[in-house]
């Protein structure tokens, strides 16, 4: 029990005298509504003059050891020794922001100054600073502001979002037809055969193809292939994840590989090759994803074809690329509409029939958000029980086990939204399933399960020591590339922090890893867990087991065998037996996922876990979760009406540079910058080395921004500067984007670099404005120039 278990005392008499009513008066009803009736019914009155000094002995003695051990480890770290140090305003407080800058726009486009303040001051915690010093310096470095809301996004953002969308115009109708006279196969719909026509008649640089879950998406592709190699064009199949790189190759697509694995490739890609990515919505528009890819595939005069479906879960890192697309340019998407996989022809009795049949329209309703019509049509059909939450669980896990169970066990798969209710998911089902004698005597082992730290926690310290109590317990990491003695595959416990970086234990050894290098490895956190024969476990890993067989990143697995020297026998989904070391220990339970890991999969049977009322839900997580069966769901929830309600008002998509209508302040702030470059270029005209032109950038403070200006105004098509940086591993954010020096006998007048300067600039920020303009006139806004 916890320490705050052990002083809980309050909820355990209010558990206590609920579970006593029910069983003694035989009260039934809102189990939430009675407990609360309960807590107020026996409050009692506080009592007078309990000071904590009077307080503190009695406590010490309601502790165990361990626990007054564990209070013992956090009160040096939850009462830090006050500090007599000056306010020194603006010195500490630029790395905070420019700290908090890096790791909120690593997965957002857009933010609130909020957000930027908040992280900055969680940065700098136990510093001496006043939080006006924080919100002056977010209000100077010159984010693009939206005029409405106050939201802001970076000039380096929106330039890799505008690229894109551009890059796609520029290629409109540009090219020949794929192959226009190609027939496809007779054993497709009308529909899809429709979109294969159109795909293969396509003249644009970039063709979308969008499809809902379940449409046939796969299954259509496979045809755009067998059309494409007919007409003699090299063909490259891409997907953001291994599994999904193995799904593909299972359906028939060719070698296809992860868009990373391709874009890192030494060897170009081949001249002419048409490139189609699959689930493409979750790509980002970084200049090592989208950006990249589109610019590999202009150097060769290649074509690329963009599958997938934005209603689905996105990119996790900033700026949903395909989405940008889809909404910014010109070019309309090819489209499936019809869901095959709630089929009701594959039923066998006319109630299955019927239930799939309304299953399939909720699925329709959801793909087209109404979420309101789709919670109601699957109310309707009894498919969402209301339940005490940890009856919710139970219930759940009885569903799991009778789905697994009898003369026809079905492929059946659980759905939670957040990791706390997919651990009392899966606790719960396995339980259920020891007692059914499902599984057999459990091994306890340490696990591991990647943190989800971004680029910029990876390179604190801070974030790094955030050990957990006890002896057995901590952080790890795991390498994705080759640094030094530690190699790909490689899990090492992370020993202490040193003067520069990471200290790693490998075979012993302790070794410090540098700050500079995060990027080589993912941080884990471990945690006990139970392994018996017949476990299902979800791999968090890409790697090769003991035979050498792939193992991939959201893999199911089912177990075999736990071996004496640790290591574990396996069966894949597909069958295949695989072993994984006594190192492979980057799993979790695998009976109930996250919504995000349960994208792409499908089963017969889906159990959706919303047993927490107040948990958020929105449109891609329902209508990715209720989407993965074929024929049978169930949604347990604590609260109906407070689910429904949720989803009424749910929203999703994150906000897209592309959609900021910039204020005055941020078109003055463009003003002034034009007017700093143009100061910056007519002192630098005397220097003759690269090294002091890059000097001067950093001397005038202008940042990223000064390099963007800079690289357009010597015509260097944008961020492709940026790309070796990429190469090593160094993210774009932290790259510095340069221009070429300027030698002696190229030196350009003042008057004229600055002019250049100024157009260019202005002319991609008037291109924005332009299109937001059009947009927002019918609203009485706008802005001029």
């Amino acid at each position: 029990m916890s320490v705050i278990e052990t002083f809980s005392k309050r909820h355990w008499q209010i558990e206590e005298e609920t579970r006593h009513r029910i069983r003694v008066e035989g009260l039934k009803g809102n189990e939430k509504a009675l407990r609360e009736q309960v807590a107020q019914d026996s409050r009692r009155r506080k009592v007078k003059n309990a000071v904590v000094e009077k307080l503190r002995p009695g406590w010490e003695m309601e502790m165990n050891e361990t626990e007054r051990w564990v209070v013992q480890a956090l009160s040096g770290k939850l009462e830090p020794k006050p500090q007599d140090r000056a306010i020194v305003p603006g010195r500490e407080v630029p790395a905070l922001v420019e700290w908090a800058d890096k790791h909120v726009f690593e997965r957002k486009s857009v933010v609130a100054d909020y957000e930027l303040w908040s992280e900055a001051l969680a940065r700098g915690r136990g510093e001496n600073f006043e939080v006006e010093t924080v919100k002056q310096t977010v209000a100077e470095r010159g984010y693009i502001r939206d005029r409405e809301t106050g939201k802001l996004t970076t000039l380096e953002v929106l330039r890799r979002e505008l690229f894109l969308v551009e890059a796609v115009n520029a290629g409109r109708r540009k090219y020949r037809a794929l192959n226009a006279d190609y027939k496809p196969a007779a054993s497709l719909s009308e529909e899809q055969s429709r979109a294969v026509k159109q795909i293969l008649g396509s003249r644009d640089l970039v063709t979308l193809f969008q499809g809902g879950a379940g449409t046939g998406k796969s299954h259509t592709l496979a045809q755009v292939v067998r059309g494409l190699e007919a007409a003699n064009h090299p063909v490259v199949v891409l997907a953001p994840q291994n599994q999904q790189a193995a799904d593909l190759r299972k359906d028939g697509l060719g070698e296809a590989q992860t868009v990373a694995r391709a874009l890192a490739a030494k060897v170009p890609l081949p001249r002419g090759a048409v490139v189609i990515v699959d689930e493409a919505g979750q790509i980002g528009a970084a200049a090592a994803d989208m950006g990249k890819l589109v610019r590999q595939v202009r150097e060769v005069e290649g074509r690329l074809i963009l599958s997938g479906d934005t209603r689905q879960h996105g990119a996790v890192a900033a700026s949903d690329a395909l989405r940008a697309i889809e909404q910014y340019s010109d070019v309309k998407p090819v489209r499936l509409e019809t869901i095959r996989r709630q089929d009701p022809e594959r039923m066998r009795t006319v109630e299955q029939k019927k239930f799939v049949t309304k299953y399939r329209e909720a699925v329709q309703a959801a793909a087209a958000g109404d979420l309101g019509k789709s919670f109601r049509l699957l109310d309707e059909m009894g498919c969402i029980q209301e339940l005490d939450t940890e009856e919710c669980y139970q219930k759940l896990a009885k569903a799991y086990c009778e789905a697994v169970s009898g003369d026809r066990p079905q492929k059946v798969l659980a759905v939670a939204q957040t990791w706390a209710e997919v651990r009392e998911a899966n606790a719960a089902i396995r339980q259920k399933l020891q007692e059914v004698k499902k599984l057999g005597r459990g091994v306890t082992v340490t696990a591991w399960q990647p943190s989800g730290l971004t680029e910029a926690q990876k390179r604190d310290a801070r974030f790094l020591c955030k050990f957990q109590s006890g002896p057995d317990a901590g952080m790890g990491a795991y390498f994705v590339r080759d640094y030094g003695r530690f190699k790909k595959g490689d899990l090492c416990e992370i020993a202490g922090l040193g003067e520069q970086g990471v200290l790693l234990r490998k075979e012993g050894l302790v070794t410090e890893v540098s700050h500079e290098y995060a990027e080589r490895f993912v941080v884990a956190e471990s945690h006990s867990v139970e392994v018996a024969t017949g476990e299902r476990l979800l791999m968090k890993f890409n790697g090769k087991s003991v035979e050498g067989r792939a193992i991939r990143n959201g893999d199911l697995v089912t177990v075999k065998k736990v071996l004496s020297d640790g290591r574990i026998r396996v069966t894949g989904e597909d069958g295949k037996r695989k072993t994984l070391s006594a190192g492979q220990r980057m799993f979790v339970p695998g009976y109930a996922v996250t919504s995000y890991a349960s994208q792409g999969k499908t089963v017969d049977t889906v159990l959706l876990a919303h047993a927490n009322g107040e948990t958020l839900v929105n449109r891609q997580q329902w209508y990715v979760g209720i989407s993965r069966a074929r024929g049978k769901i169930a949604v347990f929830t604590g609260d109906k009406e407070a689910l429904r309600m949720h989803l009424e008002q749910a929203s999703g998509n994150r906000e897209l540079a592309l959609s900021i209508n910039p204020d005055e302040q941020s078109i003055e702030a463009a003003r002034q910058l034009n007017q700093r470059l143009e100061e910056a270029f007519q002192h630098d005209l005397c220097v003759n080395s690269w090294q002091q032109h890059q000097s001067l950038h950093e001397s005038v403070g202008l940042g990223q921004e000064v390099a963007v200006a800079t690289e357009i105004a010597h015509g260097i098509e944008p961020a492709a500067s940026i790309e070796p940086a990429v190469e090593l591993g160094i993210e774009p954010s932290a790259a510095p984007v340069v221009a070429p020096a300027i030698k002696p006998e190229q030196k350009p007048e003042a008057a004229e670099v600055s002019e250049k300067i100024s157009q260019q600039v202005w002319w991609q920020i008037h291109q924005h404005i332009a299109q937001q303009n059009n947009y927002h006139q019918s609203r009485g806004r706008g802005i001029r120039l």
